[in-house]
């Protein structure tokens, strides 16, 4: 994967996009308000579609994807479009009321309850999914929130865990996988 910048095309394997570009939001799999006839139509300025991993932990699963082959370009039927993975529901905006993460990981809401979703689950709905792109640190600092104790907390634990090797370890892991 090439690192993008205006003008430059991103993807290889199912396509290209040519910066700028349109990222449509797919929640579990569905582009929203689009029926699929109407998704070509869009082409070439919508080309990448983002997928949130964490719809694919339990209802799909990453198992169900690896029987399926084809990652999630082959199960969505999406094999014309870039496919940008992220960690995140980019239509849910606050996330107050969720219990905090820990060490051993993070709480994700589903239709059918919560659960623990553990780094090592995560990089199986990775390796499942296969997208083009990947973007794993999808945490936002609003600007008013600038010099705050959440704000500087946060920073701290960041640096920690990349100092601590904790992300490199998780990487290797992911690495070792494919």
């Amino acid at each position: 994967m090439d690192w993008a910048g205006p003008g430059q095309p991103v993807g290889r394997s199912y396509g290209e996009v040519k910066t700028p570009a349109v990222l449509l939001y797919a929640r579990r799999g569905g582009v929203l308000n689009l029926l699929p006839d109407l998704l070509d139509s869009l082409k070439p300025e919508a080309s990448a579609i983002q997928l949130d991993a964490t719809h694919y932990v339990a209802k799909p699963s990453p198992e169900l994807l690896q029987q399926h082959g084809g990652g999630a370009h082959g199960f969505l039927a999406l094999q014309d479009y870039v496919l940008v993975a992220t960690a995140r529901d980019p239509t849910v905006y606050t996330y107050t009321g969720r219990k905090a993460g820990s060490e051993d990981g993070v709480q994700v809401e589903m239709p059918h309850g919560s659960t623990l979703l553990t780094p090592a689950r995560h990089m199986e709905v990775i390796a499942s999914l296969r997208p083009d792109v990947y973007v794993s640190l999808c945490d936002e600092v609003l600007l008013e929130v600038h010099n705050t104790y959440q704000y500087l907390a946060f920073v701290k634990r960041m640096r920690e865990s990349i100092h601590e090797g904790r992300f490199m370890e998780f990487k290797q892991a992911f690495l070792n996988r494919t």
